[in-house]
């Protein structure tokens, strides 16, 4: 399933690098920045699915809330680093992170839907 969402994501990358040529030079890193924190915490989501799928209900579901609220804090955590630390605009780089973010996750809920409907017991 990682391999499947990196042939996806990575050039859906490419796309981003290329339009945030068209983009002011000084927003550009903005976009990289947000498309990449949310490309790295939904890959996080997908690794965890992958060494968790196999085990009970009740382990998977605990697992999965876990990593969930982990992910959830860590988002928190790199924003307010982010827009503290830096000089970041915060509109590009709001509006990115949030756009790619959706982008990755229905990406990840169609692999999660087709692993499903196939009955799989494997990801």
């Amino acid at each position: 399933m990682t391999r499947t969402f990196l042939k996806i994501q990575v050039p859906l990358l490419f796309l981003v690098l290329l339009i945030s040529v068209f983009v002011d030079r000084a927003h550009a890193p903005d976009v990289v920045i947000g498309f990449l924190l949310s490309f790295g915490f939904v890959l996080i989501s997908i690794v965890v699915l992958e060494r968790t799928w196999k085990l009970n209900d009740s382990a998977f579901l605990k697992a999965f809330w876990v990593s969930m609220l982990a992910r959830f804090a860590g988002i928190i955590v790199l924003l307010v680093i982010i827009y503290g630390a830096t000089k970041i605009d915060e509109i590009y780089f709001t509006v990115s992170f949030i756009i790619s973010y959706l982008c990755h996750s229905i990406t990840e809920m169609i692999f999660i839907n087709k692993i499903l409907k196939k009955g799989s017991n494997t990801v």
